[in-house]
């Protein structure tokens, strides 16, 4: 059995293995959310991403032209991966 740290590196490191061909070059999370940085032609349609925007306002937000704000409760570090991994899931839909 790998420690807590080892398993949530693990983690981090297929969240941005998955991230990246979607045209998501940085993730960037903490207790209160997370932010995504697009490159300047993200490979998933932008559709889905203003679809999320509109059906839930107070969770995801535009910053710019280039990041996603996604505000949510991700105290425990394993849950804040597991969050993310549904966000690609929903922008991939």
């Amino acid at each position: 059995l790998l420690p807590d740290a080892a398993k949530n590196l693990f983690s981090i490191t297929e969240l941005k293995l998955r991230a990246h061909p979607l045209g998501i070059r940085k993730i960037e999370a903490g207790p209160k959310g997370a932010r995504l940085l697009f490159d300047e032609q993200p490979k998933f349609d932008p559709g889905t991403l203003i679809r999320l925007i509109q059906q839930k306002p107070n969770t995801y937000r535009l910053e710019g032209n280039d990041k996603l704000r996604y505000n949510a409760q991700l105290d425990n570090p394993l849950n804040r991966v597991e969050k993310i991994h549904q966000l690609l899931d929903r922008l991939i839909d």
